[in-house]
């Protein structure tokens, strides 16, 4: 399966670009099973190695055993830092298992016109050994804040092995395609997201690289993200 996936991603790389809307379209810091017991709190800093910024604000909780629910507001400044936008993510889950759920998640901009967007999920964890895991992810989003104007739903499929090294280390390397039906030609992108996770107590330190796989003419920026998520 996974060796199939990284055929299908290499494959389309040619025709990507870099970190869409859609996977911002979460109230979770990237692909995510575990739920949190108690409340839980994030903020996070994401640059592209030049002026623009994104400062993402999550909180997430449990209500009873199998629901799971939160909200992610993000500013971006851009223009050499002269305008700032936000945008908001409202979500929750539904747990089918201890490993697996579905989702939803609504997002929109908060001071921009580039409407709305409803992205529906189903991510299911896959123990390979004591230390190792994979967790698979299929989504499909609607709208035009997720489509794009052309677009009448855009897929997304995604893979993310993980390793957890010791009680405290976890490395995780997502790797995601996503195109909108109707608009393939400007909308198809393939991320991947090497992640290094620190976890302190009950504070979580992680690390990531966004590499969009692509051609130049499209779009070849890179991204670098540090997230800090604690519970109370």
């Amino acid at each position: 399966m996974i060796r199939k996936l990284l055929f299908v991603i290499a494959f389309f790389s040619i025709y990507a670009s870099a970190l869409d809307r859609m996977w911002d379209a979460r109230y979770t810091f990237g692909p995510e099973i575990r739920s949190y017991s108690k409340m839980g709190f994030g903020v996070g800093l994401r640059s592209g190695f030049n002026t623009d910024v994104t400062m993402p604000l999550n909180f997430q909780a449990r209500l009873g055993k199998d629901i799971g629910f939160g909200a992610k507001l993000f500013f971006i400044s851009s223009d050499k830092l002269e305008s700032v936008e936000g945008n908001i993510d409202v979500g929750a889950k539904f747990n089918l298992s201890t490993n697996s759920y579905v989702g939803i998640d609504g997002c929109f901009a908060l001071n921009r016109n580039n409407g709305g967007g409803l992205v529906f999920t189903y991510s299911k964890l896959t123990p390979v050994a004591s230390s190792f895991s994979n967790i698979y992810e299929v989504r499909a989003g609607f709208l035009e804040g997720i489509t794009g104007p052309n677009g009448y739903v855009k897929l997304q499929v995604g893979v993310m092995p993980t390793l957890q090294l010791g009680d405290q280390f976890t490395a995780m390397v997502e790797m995601n395609s996503s195109g909108s039906v109707g608009n393939v030609k400007d909308d198809f992108m393939v991320d991947l997201l090497p992640k290094l996770e620190l976890s302190l107590s009950n504070v979580r330190l992680r690390l990531e690289v966004d590499i969009g796989i692509l051609l130049k003419k499209n779009n070849d920026q890179k991204k670098i993200a540090l997230y800090a998520l604690t519970t109370l």
